[in-house]
């Protein structure tokens, strides 16, 4: 209270906290910004700070009182605006020292105030009205802001994106009984992919070894995203057998096959099949008789006639039904007739000594040439690896050819990232465009050190093992 009657020329100012403090009437008598900043949402000025008109002057001191009155008056002028309500007491007959009339003075500014009572309840009216409406701006505002989040991160697109998966270490997923153990590791090396979204397409544009591709490049002709998994889970386990096969036999093991029917790999739209057999059932008998490969359904179906019934029964979550399709020629080709699904039949390996690999969810055939590298490893007493660590990629089929893959270079990332020292990679006979050159251009590109080398056949492989030294 002191520091705030410290008027210039008449008391001294008051020393706070270190700092020299003077009636705040010099720089700014109503302080309305001051107030704002501290958050108030309603400023009720009250100027008191009217100059006597005709006053009387008869010493130095009323000089001095007169000139900051008139100088307040200036500086009050221009704060009106900023006040939502100014209350104005009308305190012309009095001077600056009219200490003797202060409850006279209070009664006045208790009037002014009354009188500006509906302005206030005008005003604190208006403001809660404003903070409904602002309210209801910033939830909108959140509302967008997420749905804008959402659009961005979840909103599919046709395409896929594909980027650098992992290499995972295949002694934990395979196991054969009695097997060898490694000193070193093979590895097998994915791919991620998923669709689209504005968000993963605006970044695969800009990050290496993001690659995009329309859906038409990814799925099937009236296949869904459901169907791809599938025949994706499906093609791995074909992959396997594979692998199994050709391991065993060039470890000198027994391999036998059971046939368990027909797996459904791909369903036509707008032909019979399409919606009542699903990719993933597994076709056992055709009117009445047992189905062992996909040739035996499909010689069966040939000798039909378009408009003709067959009763097919296939299995699907442990639970056989049976549908009753009638025969139709195909759209591009007229003289053929068919249900509209493409086929694959389902082998059973019967090897000893036992075997069981795990693969959860990873799907695809480009596995294989690892698979049988781990397996024939777990077969021999030689460890093929010698303690390195060996990563690859590559299909393979029961003869034990290497098939090339997609995504490469994102397989050749995944496997440095993974500390991978040598690489597998499908040489294709030396084509020009093989997985192997644009392998051997990723590696200089992100300066592996990985040894990239090519192969055609699961014995170049283990040709290369052989030779290589621990």
């Amino acid at each position: 209270m002191r520091a705030s009657i410290s008027i210039p020329g008449i008391f001294a100012p008051e020393v706070i906290d270190g700092r020299l403090l003077v009636d705040g009437g010099v720089v700014d008598r109503i302080p309305v910004s001051v107030v704002k900043e501290m958050g108030s949402d309603i400023v009720i000025g009250v100027d008191v700070s009217k100059a006597k008109v005709n006053a009387e002057i008869s010493s130095i001191f009323d000089v001095i009182m007169q000139s900051l009155d008139i100088l307040q008056d200036e500086l009050v002028a221009h704060r009106t605006i900023a006040s939502d309500i100014m209350i104005r007491p009308n305190l012309d007959t009095f001077s600056s020292r009219a200490f003797t009339n202060i409850q006279e003075m209070i009664s006045i500014g208790e009037q002014a105030a009354h009188e500006q009572l509906p302005s206030i309840l005008q005003a604190i009216d208006h403001w809660k009205e404003n903070k409904k409406v602002k309210s209801r701006i910033r939830i909108l505002v959140y509302l967008a802001v997420i749905a804008v989040v959402a659009m961005l991160c979840f909103y599919p697109l046709p395409y896929y994106i594909t980027k650098p998966g992992m290499a995972e270490e295949l002694a934990p997923i395979i196991k054969v009984e009695d097997g060898y153990h490694e000193k070193g590791t093979f590895m097998l090396t994915t791919v991620r992919m998923g669709r689209a979204t504005p968000l993963s397409y605006g970044l695969a544009k800009i990050q290496d070894f993001h690659e995009i591709f329309p859906t038409k490049q990814i799925l099937q002709q009236g296949e869904s995203d459901e169907d791809y998994s599938t025949r994706q889970l499906h093609m791995m386990d074909t992959s396997k057998n594979a692998a199994i096969s050709v391991a065993y036999e060039a470890a000198g093991k027994s391999v036998s096959y059971l046939n368990k029917g027909v797996y459904v790999t791909y369903v036509v739209e707008n032909m019979p099949a399409h919606g009542k057999l699903h990719v993933g059932d597994v076709v056992t008998k055709v009117d009445g008789e047992k189905i062992q490969t996909a040739e035996d359904l499909i010689n069966y179906v040939s000798t039909k006639k378009a408009g003709d019934s067959v009763s097919i029964y296939v299995k699907r979550d442990g639970k056989e039904s049976k549908h009753t399709l009638k025969v139709k020629a195909f759209p591009d080709e007229p003289k053929r007739v068919g249900l509209g699904i493409a086929l694959e039949t389902n082998q059973e390996l019967k090897v000893k000594p036992d075997i069981h690999i795990d693969t959860e969810k990873i799907g695809g055939p480009s596995a294989g040439l690892m698979f049988s590298l781990e397996i024939y490893n777990q077969l021999v007493k030689e460890d093929m690896t010698k303690g390195h660590r060996v990563a690859g990629t590559g299909t393979i089929n029961d003869k034990g050819e290497v098939g090339p893959i997609g995504g490469i270079s994102q397989k050749i990332v995944a496997a440095d990232k993974e500390g991978a020292e040598i690489f597998f990679a499908p040489n294709e006979k030396g084509a020009a465009s093989s997985n192997y050159r644009e392998a051997v251009k990723t590696a200089k590109k992100i300066d592996s050190d990985m040894k990239i080398v090519p192969v055609d056949s699961f014995s170049d492989a283990v040709t290369y093992l052989e030779k290589l030294k621990p």
